[in-house]
């Protein structure tokens, strides 16, 4: 992770760049967008870095927003944040469906960051939980525009699994305000952005972060229109 909460590094500076963009688009989003305020991150394929991303786009948010900011685990196929954070087994987003007495704010985990808060995907019954959860009766997007309408004066930044490798990124793309797409430089096929893109292009705001630059880091942020 960068360094956030008054520390200076090169990535942080790059996301703070990136954070800067994530508001104005936020801002200057037509009224008709259902959830303004959630703000998805995805990529073409996995193991382009889409995790570190939500979670340093996500710090910068809180370092500089003067919003909370709620970093949501939606990534089923992988759980990453859940994992890289400590909190695997611990209830989240996928018990706020299983659980009646599984409430939103027993959910989230304060971080020891200003304005940033965790919840972790959950679901921690297994598979066959994972599975019920995302059939058409439960559909996953209904709780993150719950999560989004609790939290609706805070920013929900939240992962999601790769585009080409998973359906829920497009199911999903509806009902975001906007989607950072996270692209690895000199691996990702151009192809490959583009049949991402073709997938998401239902939401009015898609930017690009380039990651793993060598010469400059990560974090390169460009509009996508």
């Amino acid at each position: 992770m960068a360094s956030f909460g008054g520390h200076r590094d090169r990535v942080g500076e790059e996301f703070r760049i990136a954070r800067q963009h994530v508001m104005q688009t936020m801002a200057t989003a037509d009224a008709s967008v259902p959830h303004r305020n959630l703000v998805m991150v995805t990529s073409s394929r996995p193991g382009e870095g889409k995790s570190f991303a939500a979670l340093n786009l996500a710090a910068a948010l809180a370092e500089g927003s003067g919003r909370q900011v709620l970093l949501v685990d939606a990534d089923m196929r992988d759980r990453s944040l859940s994992r890289l954070l400590g909190f695997a087994d611990d209830p989240g987003l996928l018990d706020l469906d299983m659980s009646p007495s599984q409430t939103i704010r027993t959910a989230v985990i304060p971080s020891s960051l200003d304005n940033l808060a965790f919840l972790p995907l959950g679901g921690s019954g297994g598979s066959e939980a994972t599975r019920a959860v995302a059939m058409p009766g439960n559909p996953v997007s209904a709780l993150l525009e719950h999560v989004a309408s609790y939290f609706r004066d805070s920013i929900v930044v939240v992962d999601v699994p790769a585009c080409l490798a998973d359906s829920d990124p497009a199911a999903f793309a509806p009902i975001v305000g906007q989607i950072v797409l996270v692209v690895e430089a000199g691996r990702t096929r151009r192809r490959e952005v583009e049949s991402a893109l073709d997938l998401l292009d239902v939401c009015p705001h898609i930017s690009l972060l380039l990651n793993k630059v060598s010469s400059y880091g990560s974090g390169l942020f460009g509009a996508y229109s």
